[in-house]
């Protein structure tokens, strides 16, 4: 067991290539990797909660929207959408029918 490094340059970095190493899965990897939006959303949500805390984050998403497309990614797990059709569209949802089907009583 002597090979194992846990002195604190060793540490850091495993740290560090652990990082780097989230980063390009993030970025580069993830399923969501095609879906436009700012550089730093790909990787971080902090961008976002900056403009929550400043107060300006429907803006923010408001430019966005308009500089990339109906449907941006805010943070490597999350995107939005402009409205509901697009949803749809994303997610490759077909809805049938305009009233709520769940309603037709069950015939046994």
């Amino acid at each position: 067991m002597d090979t194992l490094l846990l002195t604190w340059p060793a540490i850091a970095v495993q740290l560090l290539v652990a990082a780097l190493g989230l980063f390009v899965w993030r970025r580069y990897l993830s399923p969501l990797a095609d879906i436009p939006g700012p550089f730093v959303a790909s990787f971080s949500r902090w961008w976002h909660i900056r403009g929550i805390l400043i107060g300006d984050q429907n803006l923010q998403l408001i430019q966005l929207h308009e500089q990339h497309s109906p449907f941006v990614r805010i943070a490597h797990i999350r995107q939005v959408y402009k409205d509901q059709e697009w949803k749809y569209k994303a997610y490759f949802i077909v809805v049938p029918h305009s009233w709520p089907c769940y309603i037709e009583k069950r015939r046994d």
